[in-house]
């Protein structure tokens, strides 16, 4: 048994009979399609790519490293990193 990682219900046995009321019909049905070793390794690989772009988006003076080029500054925090801290959303 588990818990919900969304709702945080505790006695999560099976996520396919799990109807979550923080996740859409459709995510529900998507996360049903694994077993919960394959969810923790799918996390494990998504956690690793976000801390390697976190390591290339560094702040240097008021800029991104990463981002700003010689004729080109992007201000600090730059839109990678507003996306990853949940501050900008795609296509604003």
């Amino acid at each position: 048994m588990s818990v919900c990682a969304t709702c945080h219900q505790p006695g999560i046995r099976d996520y396919s009979q799990h109807e979550c009321p923080r996740v859409s019909l459709a995510a529900q049905a998507l996360l049903a399609a694994y077993d919960e070793t394959q969810l923790a390794e799918m996390h494990a690989a998504a956690s690793a790519r976000i801390k390697q772009a976190r390591k290339l988006h560094q702040q240097e003076y008021n800029a991104c490293e990463w981002c700003s080029t010689n004729d080109r500054h992007v201000p600090w925090p730059c839109p990678t990193v507003r996306a990853l801290d949940g501050q900008e959303q795609p296509g604003a």
